[in-house]
């Protein structure tokens, strides 16, 4: 992440995710596990919810017209892949993670499809282990269960 005149660094994996980010021009997002209750959903925003995001104090209203990523408790990420929360952020404390990356069109599904090759490929060059991957979209809306 760039701030300022410095570059700084949360851990090698948010790292890996936000370089491969770049280098595919797709936005991508990371959720601790352990930190998330329940499913996670894509979905528009409900009256009174407020997001907190991370890397700061603020609260933010929520509208309804906002897509977001949820869980049972709380918005894990405001407009799409846009802003992560602090409440599921992945940390250099994280053991088990969970990475999405969005396209807006179905015609995306492709460099979606290379963006998380190049993700698995990067993250297992640092250590991890990636368990298993795939694309959700309107045809398989559910994620494979791991």
């Amino acid at each position: 992440m760039i701030k300022g005149e410095n570059i700084w660094n949360v851990s090698s994996v948010v790292d890996c995710y936000n370089c491969v980010s770049v280098m595919t021009l797709l936005p991508m997002g990371a959720y601790d596990a352990y930190k998330l209750k329940g499913d996670l959903t894509l979905r528009y925003g409900r009256e009174g919810e407020v997001f907190l995001p991370l890397g700061s104090g603020e609260e933010i209203p929520v509208k309804e017209s906002h897509i977001v990523y949820a869980d049972e408790e709380k918005i894990c990420c405001w407009l799409w892949n846009h802003r992560g929360s602090r409440l599921c952020a992945v940390t250099a404390d994280t053991k088990e993670a969970y990475f999405f990356v969005d396209a807006a069109q179905e015609s995306g599904a492709r460099d979606v499809e290379k963006a998380l090759d190049l993700l698995s490929r990067h993250l297992e060059a640092i250590g991890c282990k990636v368990k298993a991957k795939g694309i959700i979209n309107k045809a398989t809306p559910q994620a494979l269960d791991v």
